[in-house]
């Protein structure tokens, strides 16, 4: 909760300053308001006309503080100036070394080598408070954290901030790491008044879908494939079943990325958030952030589906043009019919069905039936496809995957003994690893 509040503090002293906006370019004539007038329930504070910089109101605006993530504005403040003078630019690979990895506190759970660009670093700090970000960020431009210290003293004295010394550049608790509301609402009218682009940063609306990266141990890029998961399901699969295909890729040279769709599992959301285009676009942005790591051969470049996954990955195939198409019992019959189902719930009074304590509402059928039939949509791909489906799979009939295999070019289709639906036995699990492993080392 202190995180959160600490970046709740930040967000709210930009947006008060920017506020300020709205009235005259000059503060002639307005008198300050004084603690006769009215008395803040707060420590120390400084209310600052943005445009001519005249003091509205203070309390203790002189008082020498911990400010915590506020120390994020000068590594802000510094960080754009770098992009205005070109040394850095905003498509740069940020490294994470171990101590950014090391900061703790809030953060984005980057991990030691790491990259990530610096217009993504920019979002993490302004949006999440992101320690490990600030500290990369503060790294990448002043080449240590120590440095860059320094450099964040030497534009405070330039600015006039003569409370302030920083010990680092996310503001986590350190001797001697103090500033005042005075010398915070300087540095703050600077960010605001000469690079506004900061406005833009804070204004994003960012969710988080988490999964899970499995990598060989070798070196240089890899064949990579992106893996989606099921209805109600989870990066994991059921009873592990993407955890194991996951590790059984990588021996065989194969790395991949498992993760949970918004509203699913650790991402994001609740599932009554859920929505079908929504799915879609998790997909396509996954598969593209895939395509951008350091370690992925963008090349060999796959996408895989199990049961809603594989209509998911079917459908979005068109657009994203995989190197290759993985399509386990892809579940294309929840379309049929999904308008009418809808329909029979919303006419008991509700828009939701109770799901097992999930919360599932029909706007994500009505949504999908907007969608063309799934073979349709599914049309437009033209790369390998890989179809397997257990043959005592009750939810997902042969002819399913034969309509799929129709609008494809020479697909290989397979069957696997047992299983059901999930693939739920280790013979099963085994042959869907193997088959899997095969097609891909076979298109690479």
């Amino acid at each position: 909760m202190k995180n959160r509040a600490v970046t709740l503090l930040l967000c709210l002293m930009l947006a008060a300053l920017s506020i300020l906006r709205a009235f005259p370019a000059s503060a002639e004539g307005i008198t300050p308001a004084t603690a006769a007038d009215f008395d803040l329930p707060c420590a120390a504070a400084i209310l600052v006309d943005e445009d001519s910089g005249t003091v509205l109101y203070e309390k203790n605006a002189d008082d020498r503080r911990p400010i915590a993530s506020i120390t994020k504005v000068m590594t802000l403040l510094l960080t754009f100036e770098a992009l205005e003078a070109g040394r850095v630019r905003l498509d740069d690979a940020v490294p994470v070394s171990e101590h950014a990895y090391h900061m703790g506190g809030s953060q984005i759970w980057l991990e030691p080598g790491e990259q990530m660009t610096l217009n993504e670093m920019l979002k993490a700090i302004c949006i999440s408070s992101a320690n490990d970000a600030a500290v990369a960020v503060a790294e990448y431009i002043g080449g240590s954290e120590a440095a860059f210290a320094e450099q964040m003293n030497a534009r405070a004295a330039e600015l006039g901030m003569t409370s302030t010394h920083f010990v680092n550049a996310c503001g986590l608790d350190a001797e001697g790491h103090l500033s005042s509301a005075r010398d915070v609402a300087l540095m703050s009218r600077e960010i605001l008044l000469h690079h506004s682009e900061v406005r833009d940063y804070c204004s994003v609306w960012m969710d988080t879908l988490r999964g899970i990266v499995t990598l060989p141990d070798t070196e240089g890029k890899v064949p990579f494939v992106v893996h989606l998961h099921g209805f109600a399901g989870s990066c994991s699969g059921y009873k592990s079943m993407y955890t194991h295909l996951s590790r059984a890729l990588a021996a065989q040279g194969i790395g991949s990325a498992r993760f949970d769709f918004y509203g699913n599992g650790e991402s994001d959301g609740e599932f009554e958030d859920m929505s079908f285009d929504g799915l879609h676009t998790d997909a396509q942005d996954i598969f593209a952030w895939a395509a951008e790591q350091p370690y992925v051969d963008s090349e060999k470049l796959f996408l895989s589906g199990q049961s809603m996954g594989g209509y998911i990955a079917a459908s979005c195939a068109p657009v994203i043009q995989p190197h290759g198409l993985i399509l386990l019992c892809p579940g294309a019959g929840m379309w049929f019919g999904c308008a009418q189902r809808a329909d029979g719930v919303t006419q008991t009074g509700k828009d939701y069905a109770d799901m097992e304590g999930l919360c599932y509402k029909m706007a994500f059928n009505y949504e999908m039936a907007k969608h063309p039939d799934p073979f349709t949509e599914a049309k437009g791909y033209n790369g390998p496809v890989l179809l397997l489906r257990a043959d005592d799979d009750r939810l997902v009939d042969e002819g399913t995957c034969s309509r799929y295999a129709e609008g494809y070019t020479a697909p290989e289709v397979d069957t696997i003994a047992g299983g059901g639906h999930n693939f739920a036995t280790l013979t099963a699990r085994a042959a869907v690893e193997e088959k899997t492993a095969a097609f891909i080392k076979a298109h690479l």
